[in-house]
Order: structure tokens, then sequence, then C-alpha cells
């Protein structure tokens, strides 16, 4: 992909009377890679990743985190964004620092947190400001910071419920799922402008984890567990405007497409090594309300029904999926596999990724 800076608006009158001699055309951006691929890693092994990945050249490259700063991203990378400013922003969870990377992901400054304080878990950007929720301390319960995009110095905080996640916005109402460790059942409604919480809203279902913005209204999953760790996970629609919440289906995976959502349902068995899946797959329509449950492939370009999938998300143009799925040998995870998928389902590619790919990324 290319970005290109527009130019000045009397530079755009200037072309129509002046020679080619006499117009000074701004360099055009050529981004170096289209897709960054955050791969969390194992918990306490120090082997998160960043894989990137140019669709023009078919350069890929596995950890370009570590080629660039000749060391290791660290221990549980949870969320990575693009900016306008053509760097990338990384939450790094129990290494416990937010960073800033150029566009070849060297590393130009960091946010590192006090040993009083909890992990980053996820990042936002909206009208040049950067916003991430944070865990919060023993003593203290989650909190969203905002924090400049040039220095990552935070300029102002929030409280928010316990032990917070995933963050999204709509219309300057950023919503914040608060996990509560799987005990908690609320969303904080943050107002952007005064940055206050305007609402805790309490959904039907326990342990709220991620949330995306499909048709101007928010989608968060819910997972509670029996005794025997059995999980069931439901997705919440939520309307940011009157707070009334419905359930949309039972399913955790979402990804946004247009006016349509993709919903995964998946099971998966502890008890096997290693691990065994069953997934079931859903398409919603937004403005009808309508769930509809995908068929199973059986020519095999679709093969991802017993896989192991942690995550899914669209490209920009809407065209493509990209599907992140994690492979173990024995109980350990290893390099994750990521298929590249057009909206019905056809294979178009599939490449390796770091352990536990569990974010896509766009340079856009």
């Amino acid at each position: 992909m290319k970005k290109k800076l527009l130019l000045p608006l009397m530079a755009v009158f200037c072309l129509a009377s002046c020679s080619d001699d006499d117009v000074t055309k701004e360099p055009e951006y050529v981004a170096p890679w289209d897709i960054y691929f955050l791969n969390e890693g194992s918990w306490g092994m120090n082997d998160a990743s960043i894989t990137t990945y140019n669709e023009t050249s078919k350069v890929y490259f596995e950890d370009l985190y570590y080629s660039s700063n000749d060391k290791k991203l660290g221990d549980v990378a949870q969320d990575i964004v693009y900016g306008d400013n053509h760097c990338l922003y990384v939450a790094v969870s129990e290494s416990r620092y937010i960073a800033k990377l150029d566009a070849n992901c060297k590393e130009l400054t960091r946010y590192k947190t006090s040993d009083t304080e909890m992990q980053p878990r996820s990042l936002l950007l909206k009208d040049g400001f950067l916003y991430a929720s944070f865990y919060g301390t023993e003593t203290e319960g989650g909190i969203v910071a905002k924090m400049d995009t040039a220095t990552l110095a935070v300029v102002q905080r929030v409280s928010v419920g316990s032990y917070p996640e995933q963050i999204a916005e709509i219309n300057g109402v950023i919503a914040v799922c608060n996990s509560g460790y799987g005990y908690g059942n609320t969303l904080s409604m943050i107002d952007v402008n005064s940055f206050s919480v305007k609402k805790e809203l309490a959904l039907p279902h326990m342990n709220p984890q991620d949330i995306v913005v499909c048709n101007g209204k928010f989608y968060c999953n819910t997972t509670e567990y029996d005794e025997s760790w059995n999980s069931v996970s439901r997705i919440i629609e939520v309307d940011p405007v009157t707070f009334g919440t419905k359930e949309i289906a039972e399913a955790f995976y979402m990804c946004p497409v247009g006016e349509q959502m993709i919903m995964i349902k998946q099971s998966t068995n502890y008890y096997t090594t290693p691990y065994t899946y069953e997934n079931t797959f859903y398409t919603f329509d937004s403005k009808t309300g309508k769930v509809t449950e995908g068929k199973k492939d059986e020519t095999g370009s679709f093969k991802l029904y017993d896989r192991g999938i942690y995550g899914v998300f669209c490209s920009p143009d809407q065209k493509k999926l990209y599907v992140c799925v994690s492979n173990q040998e024995g109980s350990a995870y290893v390099n994750s596999d990521v298929y590249v998928l057009d909206l019905n389902g056809k294979q178009l590619d599939v490449f390796k990724a770091g352990v536990l790919t569990s974010k896509v990324c766009f340079a856009k």
C-alpha cells in the first residue's frame, strides 16, 4: 500500500497555470510494510515478536523488532496500532511498557510502568492522542490513560472498572471492557471531551474481554466458565447513545466487515495434548439482526473448523480476511499460521508468523 501526502491547496490551483518545472511536489511516502502481525508469545518466555509482510514485493520478515533493536520485544504482547505519523504503538503487558516504533519497528521511545503499576492491555488512537487501558495497581482499580503520541507522556487518566481489557470508540464515547479477571460484568463508557466516565454499564453476562465497532454500535464478547472449566461465550450489542444491550449469538471471535460481522464460536478441549478444537462460523447482519450459520466447505479450501483460531481481521479494503491460527508441539506453543481468505472463505495465501499471533495491523 502507498500513502500520498496531500499537496497544499494553493499548489493544486497552480498546477493549471504553471509548468511542471515551477511546481514542487511533495515526496510520496511508501510504507515499507503493508501488514504487521503481533505475536503475543508464551507467558514467561520473553518470545513476543512482530512479523511483517509486504504484499507487493512478497517480502516477509519473521521478527523485525528484534532485527531493528537487537533485543526481544518482551513478555506477552497485547496490542498494536498504526498512526497517521507512520509509527506503530505496541503494548507489552508482562514487561509492563508501551513503545512507539517507526515503520521498520525501530523503537523511538517507551512508557514504562512503575513496579507498583500493573499491565497495559489495549490501545486506541483518536484525534491525535493514544488511549491505553491498564490493569491498575493493587490498591487502585483499572485506568484508561490519555497519552501524547510524540513522547508517550500521560496527559490525563481516568479510573474505570476492575481489570480493563479491550477498548473501542464511537462518536466521542470510549467503551472499556472491565473483565474483573473473570468476575466483572461492566463497560465503562468514557466521554472523550471531559475524559470522565459517563456510565458504568452492567452487561447480562460476566467477563467482557474484546470489543469492536460495527455500523455505529459496540459489540463485546463475554465468557463464563463452569466448575469443569467449560466455557460459554456470548456476543452482546451495545447502543452508544441509549446504552441498551442485546444478546446476539453464542460466539467469541468477532470481525466487522462493513455492515456485517463474522463471528466464531470455538469449543476447546483442554484435556488433550495438543488441545483440540471445534469451530462454528456465523455471519451477523447489523441492519436486519439476522444471524446465519456458515457451512463447511467440502472442497477443503477452508480448513479451519478444527484449528485453534486466535483472531480474525479484515483488510482495510474489506476484501480479505486474515485468520490467525495457533499451533502446538506437545503442550508448547510454536509459530502460528496466518491464513489469507477471500470473503467466501477461499484460501488465497498462508504463511508462518510468531508464537500465538493475536493481532493484525495494517499500514493505512
